[in-house]
């Protein structure tokens, strides 16, 4: 559950850059971006039962010290608002590889 929803955080981080804007933000985007995305990921694959508040959290919780780090608040903003946008994505993500997951636990039990 948490890999698709790690996946899918990281799917949304690929649009900010690659998407219709994506040529601004890459001209702005710095390395922080990079070490928030995968710091994002590998708290998610920690969270067992994964919220909207939950994931809200957790994006602002990685991604409030690289204020003090050099990157811009426009920066931030644009890229806390691009990852919480994604969350029905996640969401449904997350509820497909669960029910993926429950339907091959019941094959190999029969």
């Amino acid at each position: 559950m948490a890999l698709g929803a790690s996946a899918a955080a990281l799917g949304s981080a690929a649009y900010y850059f690659l998407g219709p804007e994506g040529r601004k933000h890459q001209k702005s985007a710095k390395k922080w971006t990079v070490e928030a995305s995968k710091k994002i990921s590998g708290e998610l694959r920690k969270a067992k039962n994964l919220s909207e508040s939950l994931y809200s959290n957790i994006i602002d919780d990685v991604v409030k010290p690289y204020v003090s780090r050099g990157a811009t608040a426009t920066e931030i903003a644009a890229f806390t608002k691009a990852l919480k946008k994604d969350w029905k994505h996640i969401k449904s993500t997350t509820e497909k590889s669960v029910k993926s997951a429950v339907s091959k636990a019941k094959k190999t039990v029969k």
